[in-house]
This record gives structure tokens, C-alpha cells and sequence, in this order.
């Protein structure tokens, strides 16, 4: 993660043991998260050899979750190998009876004839699903990624439908393949909407409309099929997004007013410049953390200067308070640092001199330093933490170190062991929250696949809620492995309600969020989670 990189010690990763190179799950991460190949590409083929050991010896070794995604980063190098699509292929979907062959045209592709083997566990078929979007276009695979839809497992049939949607220029075999699908997924609804850009690319955007119909009623499947539309370049859904991004429900405005973001890059030359600035500055008025951030964003192009929108973004932050409004004031500071109308320097340092909350103060100071002349360093001064919430000890000594956290959802349920020494105030806080009520019936709104489920925003039940006063940073020294509890956070002493559960391991958020907790039961139901699903009832059990 440091850019620190030797060959003795990426062969020290690999531990050859003649005739197999065993590779244990530490070690495989390493080559699972390089985003840049280039430190151990040179050793590519062993590598491939640890990932062909760890298949023979058992296709659900976590080991093979990150080496696919390894093998599927080596795509664009010259260290691709097309057998790397044949090896995520088989883990996606069985045993392919053929390897790679070419066609006349000389493209290779896969046989899609498969056979019945042994599969996976699900973290390593959606690892390798996720790791196959960056050879799907060529590979020749796609048949047997869109016959892997029906995986039971929502991550993995989600990652797959993400996958085929990310192809750039969509064969119509393959959306006439993926449409004759739709109606037997099993996964949900939301694997249907991750489809829909497929679509879009496909020259189909009458039938991504039509499901958007049909499913109006559910502000996240609704959401995430607008966001879709963002690649389309048609009139009437164009129309459509203008209309959404008004919408009351804010899931629903902000992926419409996202997807107005992409259609304005996409045409900003010949757009109606009016009217698209009028739906960013609509979103800016609302004085939400959603639509105020998405479209402050956009509203420092150069093509909206003679609509005054410094003026504008400086009008709405004068209407905000800190730290109810934080997030949002933050995205207009940064915009208003990015437009020149003569007047951002004086409104940053009067920030920088005035606000009350240290996050303002150094986001405008960033803002100031990006704008003067080189050398000249803007320092802020005054209080540096934010305020927060006094601990109440003789509450946690009551409830012990180790309370239970059950969360009763409708897949069963999920109970976490707290960790009151190492993270007091987050506990304090999810006990009293939970003592209310607060958590019952509030969605997971966030789900990323091998990643983490997400929740907990019991003030808006869209991610974008939280308290009035945030609470401290805790970085414990408790591990993000699978299961672990963890709450969201903007930054350092933003944390608020909101609450994570890793699918898997992930070493990299290890005091970068604070951890709190363990699952100790119901893991099975963690990975089965859904957008939307909803927490029924919440309990706090004293540690006895």
C-alpha cells in the first residue's frame, strides 16, 4: 500500500514448495489488491501455477478469491496470458471442455459447453466475476459469464450482471441472451437493474424505460435504473431524468441528477446549457447532502460561468449550519474553489478566519492553496477536533465489555460481539440507539459484493443520514476480517450511526475505520443481504 515493492520479498510471498507453489490467504491478498502489476509480473507464471495448485487441491480455497482478481488485473499487460479467462471462467461457471480457441477473424473465445464440477464458495465466483470485466470484451466468455446469472448467491449473480453490463460494445447475441434471463433470476429485481445498461449500449434504452415503470414504486431499484440512462443519448430519456432529478424521494433525485452529470460531459458543446444548469442549481437549493453535493460538482464547468453559479453556491451556504450540514457545505467550498468570478478568494478566507468547524476551515484552506501562487501555504488556526458526545462510563460498566448486538432481519439473524475497551463511545452510541428503537425497520442501503453490508441510517434510510454531533474516530486494534463491524465515516471524527459488516477480509481498512465488533453468529446471513432489506428489530444483550 506504501509503493513499497522488492522481488526477494514478492518471492518470499509465493513460498515455492517443489512441485506447487502454496500460497495462504495473507499472502495471496497481497497480489489480490496491487492495483499496479508491475512489482510482480515478472513472476506471473508462479502466480498462475499457486492459483492452478490451490484450484486442484480445493475450488473453494479463499486463496483463489484474490488471486483471480491478480490474474484478472494482468489484462492490458503484457504478462495477459488467454488462458488467465479460461481459469476466472471455470471459477464463474464450471469446468469449460474446451480451452481458448480462435475463430478465422483470429478473436479467441471459450467454449461455452461446461460441465458439472465442484463449485466455488461464493466469495471466489464473485472475486473472479468482478476479475473477468476487464477481459470480457475480448474473451469471448461472455456465453458462459450470462449462463452463470442464475447463481444463487445475490453478490455473485449481482458482480455477474455488473460485469456483462460493463461490456463497451454489446454483441446483440449477447442482450438477446441476457433478456431471455430476466424473468428466471432469482437473485432479485436488483440484478435486473444491474442489466439495464446493457441495454442502453445495446440500442435498447425503450426497454430500460418500460422497467423503470414497472418498478416506481422501489426508490432504490428506480435509482439504480436511472443511473443507467446516463449512457444513453435519446431525447425521451433524457426528458425523463430532467423530471426525476425534482423527484421528493432523494435516492431517486441524485442518481437522476448523476446521470445528468454524464449526459452533460458527454454533449456539453451542444447541450441546452440552460436547462441543465437549472436542474444542477435545482438539486443545489435543496440543501440536502445528496443532490446539494452532485450538483455543486458540476456547476464550476466553465460553460456555466455567465449563470453567476459562485454566487449561487455562496447564497445556499450561507443558509447551512455546521455540523448538520457539513457534507455539503464541504462540496460547495470545493466548487466555489474551482470557479473564478473574482470573489471565491475573499469568500474562502472568511471561512478559513470564521467558521467554527475545523472541517471547513481546512477544506477552504486546501481550496486557498490550490488557488494562489506556489509557495504561498494557507494554515488554519483554532479548535482542530470537532465537538462530540461525553462518555457515559457508568451506562458501559452496566452493559459490560462484551455486549451483544442482534440484528433480527428477514434472512435471520446477525449477532455481533461489541468490544466496549477498545471503542466506548461507538458503543455507547449503537446501545442507546438500539435501547430507542432507532434501528428497527431501517434498510441496508449499501451493499457492495465481498465487500460490505451497510445500514443503520435511521434519519434518512438513504446513506446520506446522520447526527447532528458526530462521534470520535476509534482506531482499535481490532482486524478487518470477515465479519468484522465497522462504522461509516466521511473522515477522521465524522462517525455517526451507520454501521458495516465485512464479507470478507479487508486488511486495508485497519485503522482507517473504527472497528467495533465481530459477528459471531449469523454470517451466512450477512452474505446473503440485500439492498433494501431491512433490519426488523434490534436488540443490546449485557455481556453476563
Amino acid at each position: 500500500l506504501r509503493g513499497v515493492h522488492h522481488h526477494a520479498a514478492v518471492t518470499h510471498l509465493l513460498n515455492r514448495r517443489p512441485p506447487n507453489i502454496i500460497l495462504d490467504e495473507e499472502a495471496a491478498y497481497y497480489f489480490g489488491r496491487m492495483r499496479d502489476t508491475a512489482p510482480w509480473a515478472g513472476q506471473a507464471e508462479d502466480v498462475r501455477a499457486a492459483f492452478d495448485a490451490a484450484y486442484t487441491r480445493d475450488p473453494g480455497d479463499p486463496v483463489l478469491m484474490h488471486l483471480a482478481r491478480a490474474l484478472g488485473r494482468l489484462a492490458g499487460t503484457a504478462a495477459h496470458n488467454e488462458r488467465d479467462v479460461v481459469r476466472l471462467a471455470t471459477l464463474v461457471g464450471g469446468r469449460p471442455t474446451v480451452e481458448v480457441i480462435r475463430s478465422e477473424d483470429g478473436d479467441p473465445h471459450v467454449s461455452t459447453s461446461v460441465l458439472a464440477g465442484e463449485s466455488p464458495s461464493w466469495r471466489v465466483r464473485q472475486a473472479a466475476a468482478a476479475a473477468l470485466e476487464s477481459v470480457i470484451d475480448a474473451s469471448g466468455a461472455t456465453e458462459i459469464i450470462v449462463m452463470a446469472l442464475g447463481d444463487e448467491n445475490p453478490n455473485v449473480a449481482l458482480t455477474l450482471a455488473r460485469t456483462i453490463a460493463s461490456i463497451d460494445d454489446p454483441h446483440p447475441h449477447v442482450v438477446s441472451l441476457a433478456t431471455r434471463w430476466l424473468p428466471f433470476l432469482e437473485a432479485g429485481p436488483e440484478v435486473n437493474a444491474a442489466l439495464l445498461p446493457l441495454f442502453v449500449k445495446g440500442g435498447r434504452t425503450e426497454d430500460v424505460l418500460l422497467w423503470i415503470e414497472s418498478h416506481a414504486e422501489d426508490p432504490f431499484l428506480k435509482a439504480n435504473a436511472l443511473s443507467a440512462l446516463g449512457e444513453a443519448r435519446d431525447a425521451t430519456s433524457l426528458d425523463l431524468l430532467f423530471d426525476e432529478a425534482d423527484d421528493s424521494d432523494t435516492r431517486v433525485a441524485y442518481a437522476a441528477l448523476n446521470a445528468l452529470k454524464e449526459r452533460w460531459e458527454a454533449s456539453r458543446e451542444t447541450a441546452d446549457t440552460n436547462r441543465f444548469y437549472t436542474a444542477f442549481a435545482a438539486g443545489v437549493d435543496r440543501r440536502d447532502l445528496a443532490t446539494t453535493s452532485a450538483g455543486a460538482s458540476i456547476l464550476s464547468d466553465s460553460l456555466f460561468l455567465p449563470f453567476d453559479p459562485g454566487n449561487h453556491l455562496r447564497s445556499v451556504y450561507e443558509q447551512m449550519k455546521a455540523p448538520a450540514d457539513i457534507e455539503p457545505m464541504v462540496e460547495i467550498i470545493k466548487a466555489v474553489g474551482e470557479i473564478r468570478d473574482g470573489q471565491e478568494i475573499a469568500f474562502l478566507v472568511d471561512v478559513v478566519l470564521q467558521s467554527g468547524h475545523p472541517v471547513l476551515r481546512e477544506v477552504a484552506a486546501e481550496a486557498l492553496n490550490g488557488r494562489l501562487d506556489e509557495g504561498i501555504e494557507v494554515e488554519t488556526r483554532g479548535e482542530t477536533v470537532p465537538a462530540t458526545v461525553l462518555i457515559d462510563w457508568d451506562q458501559l460498566v452496566e452493559y459490560g465489555p462484551r455486549p451483544l448486538l442482534t440484528l433480527f432481519t428477514e434472512h435471520g439473524p446477525i449477532v455481533i460481539e461489541m468490544d466496549t475497551e477498545q471503542a466506548p463511545q461507538t458503543v455507547q452510541k449503537i446501545i442507546r440507539s438500539t435501547i430507542r428503537g432507532d434501528y428497527d425497520g431501517v434498510p441496508f442501503h449499501r451493499v457492495v459484493p465481498n465487500f460490505v453490508i451497510q445500514g443503520g441510517d435511521y434519519f434518512r434510510e438513504d446513506g446520506f443520514g446522520g447526527p447532528e454531533v458526530a462521534i470520535r474516530s476509534e482506531f482499535t486494534r481490532i482486524r478487518y476480517m470477515t465479519g468484522t463491524a465497522g462504522i461509516a465515516s466521511s473522515g477522521k471524527d465524522t462517525e455517526g450511526v451507520q454501521y458495516f459488516i465485512t464479507h470478507s477480509m479487508q486488511p486495508h481498512l485497519d485503522g482507517r475505520y473504527t472497528a467495533f465488533g465481530q459477528v459471531i453468529y449469523g454470517q451466512d446471513v450477512v452474505d446473503v443481504i440485500r439492498q433494501g432489506d431491512v433490519v426488523v428489530r434490534t436488540r443490546v444483550t449485557k455481556d453476563k
